[in-house]
């Protein structure tokens, strides 16, 4: 995965809790929605800032979930509910559309899935991609 542009500060990637169990889903959409997510992370975070990547499987709950999480600038609520909607963008460059997350929920959708989002203003956020576990 090539991150563009590539960031101008430290950045400390985390692993976290990371299940055995296969995901069955679209690969190619998968690493589009975490190339997004990620750069929008690299995007919200200061100098020593750190970018967090899980992956937990559930049987329990039928549901896998990966989750991107950071220590960057955060969102409030009001912009929160906006996320998935086309063109919406809460970065100040004129190089972004809008589209990342709105691209990143109509795959979701697809996958009968959702995305979850926490976040605190100056404190980071946290975007869950959760799948449903499909048994056959």
């Amino acid at each position: 995965m090539r991150l563009y542009p590539p960031p101008l500060h430290s950045v400390t990637l985390l692993i976290g809790q990371c299940s055995v169990e296969p995901l069955f889903c679209d690969e190619t959409h998968l690493l589009e929605m975490l190339h997004n997510l990620i750069n929008n992370a690299l995007d919200s975070i200061a100098d020593d800032g750190w970018i967090l990547l899980s992956y937990e499987y559930s049987a329990k709950r039928k549901q896998a979930v990966i989750t991107i999480t950071d220590n960057g600038c955060g969102m409030e609520n009001f912009n929160i509910h906006q996320l998935s909607e086309p063109f919406y963008t809460t970065k100040n460059s004129g190089n972004n559309m809008g589209m990342g997350l709105y691209y990143c929920w109509n795959v979701m959708e697809a996958h009968n899935g959702r995305i979850a989002v926490e976040s605190t203003p100056g404190k980071g956020s946290s975007f869950s991609l959760i799948f449903p576990i499909k048994y056959k």
